[in-house]
């Protein structure tokens, strides 16, 4: 059984309740009980977050010394962890790769994902780097990238985008090859 929860633009789900919380929720799932089941889903104005994506590169001197760069806006740190934070690739607005954003954000600072550790590292050696993913960091420089909250972007709720959903950005004015 899949229940999909869906909230209208401008609203996320705040909260899930299986049987007034006879139920545990992990997430967005639960074990189905061998009772009937009453599902209560609350919804709530989504308020934006402070990340953004900051920077996105694609150096043709060094096409693996790609990086994704976010910053924190805000005035307090961010645990990319509790939050669930997914940084998202979607190639040529269709495949998408997403990774798991670890780590804390303090207030005006930056996580900066990367390709690969050896060509960044020798290309900026001045430059840190809080997490490895080259699996994602993959774009081209017509690849979109999304930042997405409370998991990847197939459940989590879409907080910045660089390049546009669905879309290859060949010859686009966000391609950045």
């Amino acid at each position: 059984v899949t229940v999909n929860a869906t909230p209208a633009g401008g609203y996320a789900v705040e909260s899930i309740a299986v049987n007034g919380g006879a139920v545990t929720v992990t997430g967005n799932t639960f074990v189905m009980p061998a009772e009937p089941v009453v599902v209560t889903v609350t919804f709530a104005e989504h308020v934006g977050s402070n990340l953004i994506i900051s920077e996105v590169t694609d150096p043709a001197d060094v096409s693996n010394a790609k990086f994704v760069e976010i910053y924190n806006a805000g005035g307090a740190s961010i645990d990319l962890s509790a939050g669930q934070w997914y940084l998202s690739r979607q190639a040529n607005g269709g495949n998408w790769a997403s990774v798991a954003l670890t780590g804390t954000v303090g207030a005006a600072q930056t996580h900066v994902v990367i390709y690969s550790a050896s060509n960044f590292t020798a290309a900026y050696p001045a430059a840190t780097y809080q997490q490895v993913s080259g699996n994602v960091l993959t774009g081209n420089g017509d690849d979109g990238y999304f930042l997405y909250s409370g998991g990847s972007n197939t459940v989590g709720t879409l907080e910045d985008a660089y390049g546009v959903l669905n879309e290859d950005g060949t010859g686009k004015p966000w391609e950045y090859e």
